[in-house]
């Protein structure tokens, strides 16, 4: 083919990368080495490489993604620490409650540590924070905490205030 204006350097054509490679992905992260290296290359090691590369990349994904898991707390877990199952299925009634839920209340889970990723819609976010605030209110134990005294036999783990919760929860981890 002759491209006597360039366009291929404006335009996403195929390359001999997209021939061997089984993902864009792949394709993609082996035509930049080509450019990188210039001159003659061995196909089949850039794409050795550039599958190492995306492999190397994906764990790294799933690593922070575990990190995060591991921070915040599923709203569907915290309901059920509530024993609240009704709410950790939630169903919208309403129209407004099926709408995504609003940025504030996003923060405002996010800020108490809730996956808010797992929240889908308004009417959730707003049973969530319904749940949440008043706990903040009477000082009881956070989200995380809650699901921790429930694992590890506290009694009535939802009414543990923050403070008897972190006692509890230190003396626990200091016994392990």
């Amino acid at each position: 083919m002759l491209d006597f204006l360039w366009h291929h350097e404006r335009h996403n054509l195929m390359r001999p990368a997209n021939l061997l490679s089984e993902t864009s992905d792949v394709a993609e992260i082996m035509t930049q080495h080509s450019f990188d290296v210039g001159g003659e290359v061995d196909l089949l090691e850039l794409e050795a490489s550039a599958v190492e590369q995306r492999r190397r990349s994906l764990e790294e994904e799933l690593r922070a993604k575990e990190r995060r898991k591991a921070k915040v707390v599923n709203p569907i877990e915290f309901h059920l620490a509530l024993g609240d199952v009704g709410a950790a299925q939630f169903i919208p009634t309403m129209v407004w409650e099926s709408e995504p839920p609003t940025s504030k209340q996003i923060g405002l889970l996010d800020k108490f540590k809730i996956d808010s990723s797992q929240v889908e819609s308004k009417g959730h976010a707003s049973k969530l924070i319904s749940k949440l605030m008043p706990r903040m209110v009477k000082k009881l134990a956070t989200p995380k905490q809650l699901i921790h005294l429930r694992r590890m036999g506290y009694p009535n783990p939802e009414m543990a205030t923050f403070v008897q919760a972190k006692d509890f929860l230190s003396r626990m981890w200091r016994k392990r």
